[in-house]
């Protein structure tokens, strides 16, 4: 990697739905423990920049999401930490949390100027308030950051979306749609390669055709990935396991030229679980291969 890197985390839970009246989410503690597990030292990175969430408050709001006015105010946050890392020339890592950090990243990069996301994640995260069960951000922020859904949380960046379809795609989901009525990819024109067309084409082509095309727009590009792109197998952590999912070995054919790349300005990791990891196995093979992925092995 040519640029310094920026390590910065960003515990938030507040776009998940608690699964009961105890505990909330667990996600929020994961970057603390991918920490703990040697995540910085091991890349050697300096004091990460942490900006902590807003307590977590269970119900919906007016427009139908959990914690609607929180994030967009935690969003703002997120985006100036964002920003600053953009101006100074750093790649970005950020460790979440859940999600719905999406937005308060493409809010930082909006204001820099136009940039594509690569979005890796095994879900399309294209719901809406009325199509989700649980009102969880999380679920929506791709169709939030590519300008759908309410104006408190789909138009933060203004008139324009945080990314433009044309320059975003979609890597690695595997499941469908449910509702009749929820958004698709295959009405969107963002480029959607899906777990079955990776395993068709090869990840190396994939990935090839990702920065030929969509991601070699505007000013340069950032890179989403939600754990649950990987096989449930080898990272059960998440709060929405799935059968299938890549492999770490495909996951990085993919992302290594993307991370690499002179046009990646940084990278978010979300919604590992440490609630769900007691032994810690999931976490430590995610610090492996992220620390592997960003020293260029």
């Amino acid at each position: 990697m040519k640029r310094p890197l920026r390590l910065v985390l960003a515990p938030s839970n507040l776009g998940l739905k608690a699964l009961g009246p105890g505990p909330e989410p667990g996600v929020r503690f994961g970057p603390d423990v991918l920490m703990d597990l040697g995540l910085g030292k091991r890349l050697g990175a300096s004091a990460p920049i942490r900006v902590d969430a807003p307590p977590y408050v269970s119900g919906r709001g007016e427009t139908g999401i959990l914690n609607d006015q929180t994030i967009a105010d935690y969003s703002r946050h997120l985006a100036d930490v964002i920003q600053t890392g953009v101006e100074t020339n750093q790649f970005q890592l950020v460790i979440g949390g859940d999600c719905s950090i999406l937005l308060g990243v493409g809010l930082g990069l909006s204001g820099q100027g136009q940039y594509g996301l690569a979005f890796f994640d095994g879900h399309r995260d294209m719901l809406g308030p009325d199509q989700s069960v649980t009102g969880g951000a999380a679920g929506m922020d791709l169709a939030l950051a590519t300008g759908r859904g309410p104006s408190l949380l789909a138009g933060l960046g203004g008139a324009t979306p945080l990314f433009d379809d044309a320059g975003a795609v979609a890597i690695g989901c595997r499941e469908r749609p449910h509702d009749p009525e929820e958004i698709t990819l295959e009405d969107s024109d963002i480029r959607l390669f899906d777990l079955q067309r990776i395993r068709e084409m090869g990840a190396s082509a994939v990935a090839e055709e990702a920065l030929a095309g969509p991601l070699a727009k505007g000013d340069g590009f950032w890179i989403h990935v939600d754990v649950d792109v990987l096989d449930s197998q080898i990272m059960p952590a998440v709060d929405s396991p799935q059968d299938d999912g890549l492999s770490y070995e495909e996951l990085g054919t993919l992302l290594r030229p993307m991370v690499h790349s002179d046009r990646a300005v940084g990278m978010h990791v979300t919604i590992y679980d440490p609630a769900r990891d007691p032994n810690r196995q999931a976490g430590e093979g995610l610090v492996g291969f992220l620390v592997d992925l960003l020293n260029g092995q």
